[in-house]
């Protein structure tokens, strides 16, 4: 994956805009307040702890920074599971601290998916 974005963002890469590295959501090697946007796509469920590695997001973000976290979750056999597992995810925003939580859904197929939308709290 870390090769594939890499080529997909090399004007950015090259630029010093985008750094790409694999590690794991448990230990994020950066100091606290460092990033001002997270993107996390399709891993949430594979992560071991969401709401501990939600929290070392959160570490790692400025305050008011926005988080994205984009999931469809193709072993749900319906839409309205759809939207329990973003409810679910969404909670899991909140238990990790983040502020402004919303959810966006977008029709695709075989079913739809979601993106739960967060701030960081301002006073980190």
């Amino acid at each position: 994956m870390v090769k594939d974005a890499t080529r997909r963002n090399a004007a950015a890469v090259r630029a010093g805009r985008v750094e790409l590295h694999q590690g794991s959501v448990d230990q994020i090697p950066y100091l606290a307040q460092t990033f001002e946007r997270v993107l996390s796509s399709n891993s949430i469920p594979f992560w071991t702890d969401p709401i501990a590695g939600l929290a070392e997001l959160r570490r790692v973000m400025r305050p008011d920074a926005r988080i994205a976290t984009m999931l469809q979750p193709r072993w749900v056999r319906s839409d309205p599971e759809v939207r329990v597992a973003a409810a679910d995810i969404r909670r899991q925003h909140e238990l990790a601290g983040f502020e402004q939580i919303q959810v966006e859904y977008k029709p695709m197929k075989p079913m739809m998916a979601f993106c739960v939308l967060a701030s960081a709290p301002a006073g980190i």
